[in-house]
């Protein structure tokens, strides 16, 4: 998925989203092109797998703690936002749904995980 996200593009990852997140960052890549950005994700690097969760019989939860270059930049190139040098850490917590007649795991839902708290 963060290649696909890196890359602008979601289709290579479209079979490990639920319709509802695919739906959500497709939005979010459509609205940064219309502002002439695109954010990277590169290099990333798992640290952790924590706090796994059975929320149900067909999902659960996890938090995932990672590094990786994350910046944007805009059509000249320019970084606008991040840094495209020095990796910073992510903790997120992904939620997922089993989808029966696919018969896989998706990710439903992200949600930061606020590390200044």
């Amino acid at each position: 998925m963060q290649a696909a996200w890196d890359a602008g593009t979601l289709e290579s990852a479209a079979c490990w989203y639920t319709p509802r997140l695919y739906d959500e960052h497709r939005r979010v890549l459509a609205d940064n092109r219309e502002k002439g950005l695109h954010n990277h994700t590169q290099k990333v690097s798992l640290v952790r797998i924590s706090n796994y969760r059975q929320l149900g019989t067909d999902s659960f939860s996890l938090t995932f703690g990672f590094s990786c270059l994350d910046y944007t930049e805009d059509q000249a190139g320019r970084i606008v936002a991040g840094d495209a040098k020095r990796k910073q850490y992510f903790l997120q917590r992904w939620f997922f749904n089993y989808d029966a007649e696919k018969k896989l795991w998706q990710a439903d839902f992200i949600q930061p995980v606020d590390l200044a708290n």
